[in-house]
């Protein structure tokens, strides 16, 4: 071959390798191509406007931000994903209306933010065959498996993981003793349905006091929680329950190690005093705002000050946001590939759609994530994070396996 022509040859090789899809943490970045064809229907429900909004509302922006940008690069073969964001004020009648509004015209609904609707929804999701992604942590839900799936370890199994990591590490020839402090409300109440495990491993529960969703004042409990002499305490206390919870904590001189079933941390260190949260350990299931080098924070970020307008990091909740809509969106592409359009709908979600996604890891904000009919409890892994006052969080913990709670606990 000649030098000129060698040339030629060459850079057009080149051309087609740089056209090329990259394929990069179980996740394909697509050509800057706008989506035309009909819509793929699905719809997200979750809070906006009540008690749980300011844990949960950026769920919603997930859904906003990320398809939308998706449909600029292509959509599903071509269609864009239409994804109808719902505000559930919070309120179980509003989102048992809406999906029986909706559930004629998706073929798969997010349902967040309100456990006690999706326990109250769970028989219509299987009669209807509709399959839900849940954001949430309601352990009890997904066992027996059925139709509803999850990117986010239940927070009964973070609690009964805790347990372990105490045995673990524990020295003394007692028994450990915790505390628990539990928000008054069933998505928080969910941790105590891991008891039976923790007891059963050798730990004494000492305490268990209860937080209004809004309090304004937490001295009660925590003189309980105090007198009750625990060597660690686990809350299940939302953000805005912690802000109050952990003030009056450090008003009381308690220092008493504390871990947290969920943790916004970003949002944290915006409105709690550093010297109240310094120690501070909550539970998460994915990647961390203040992990720059991780591909899916990255991304997140950059769509987070595009569509947001906003700067600085984006919210914890946002980036497993974010990372949930890509295994959505892998669950739809993965059906639509096996019955094409017209045959999407539930059923084919589930069957071909759902329960096909295997080592998928939305860019490295999960651990990747496997589902299965027997195995609707994608990520099976947490960390412990550690906050510091005058410094980002650490992690305390590497990623580690938490038990599944009421499977172990069915199964005995």
């Amino acid at each position: 071959m000649k030098p000129r022509t060698l040339i030629i040859v060459s850079l057009l090789l080149l051309c087609v390798i740089i056209a090329l899809p990259v394929t990069a943490c179980g996740k394909k970045t697509p050509a800057a191509v706008t989506a035309t064809k009909d819509p793929i229907k699905i719809a997200l429900i979750t809070d906006y406007t009540g008690i749980a909004a300011s844990q949960v509302a950026m769920t919603g922006w997930g859904a906003e931000d990320y398809f939308p940008w998706l449909n600029a690069h292509g959509g599903i073969d071509g269609h864009p994903i239409k994804c109808e964001v719902i505000d559930s004020k919070y309120d179980v009648n509003l989102i048992r209306s809406s999906y029986k509004r909706l559930k004629g015209e998706i073929c798969s609904i997010s349902l967040d933010a309100l456990s006690g609707g999706i326990a109250a929804l769970q028989q219509d999701f299987i009669d209807d065959q509709m399959p839900n992604l849940m954001t949430t942590g309601l352990g009890p839900v997904l066992y027996p498996p059925n139709w509803i799936f999850t990117t986010f370890v239940p927070y009964d199994d973070r609690f009964a993981h805790f347990g372990d990591w105490i045995l673990k590490n524990w020295k003394e020839t007692r028994k450990p003793k915790v505390a628990l402090f539990i928000g008054n409300v069933a998505s928080c109440k969910i941790i105590s349905r891991a008891t039976p495990y923790v007891e059963s491993r050798g730990i004494e529960i000492v305490a268990e006091e209860y937080c209004d969703w809004q309090p304004t004042d937490t001295t009660d409990q925590w003189v309980r929680i105090r007198d009750s002499q625990p060597d660690f305490i686990f809350d299940a206390l939302s953000t805005d329950m912690g802000k109050v919870a952990l003030k009056d904590k450090l008003n009381l001189g308690i220092s008493i190690p504390e871990a947290s079933f969920f943790g916004n941390t970003w949002q944290m260190m915006q409105t709690v005093d550093p010297e109240a949260y310094d120690g501070y350990m909550p539970y998460t299931d994915s990647a961390q705002w203040w992990e720059t080098s991780n591909p899916g924070v990255k991304f997140s970020t950059e769509l987070y000050h595009e569509k947001r307008s906003a700067e600085g990091p984006p919210p914890d909740q946002y980036i497993l946001a974010i990372g949930s809509m890509m295994a959505w969106e892998q669950a739809i592409r993965l059906a639509y590939q096996a019955v094409g359009y017209e045959g999407l709908n539930g059923k084919a979600m589930y069957d071909n759609g759902w329960t096909k996604v295997k080592d998928f890891d939305c860019m490295e904000i999960f651990p990747p994530l496997t589902f299965s009919a027997e195995r609707t409890r994608g990520n099976e892994y947490v960390r412990i994070v550690q906050m510091h006052k005058g410094k980002n969080p650490t992690f305390l913990t590497e990623y580690e396996k938490a038990p599944w709670v009421v499977k172990i606990l069915a199964e005995q």
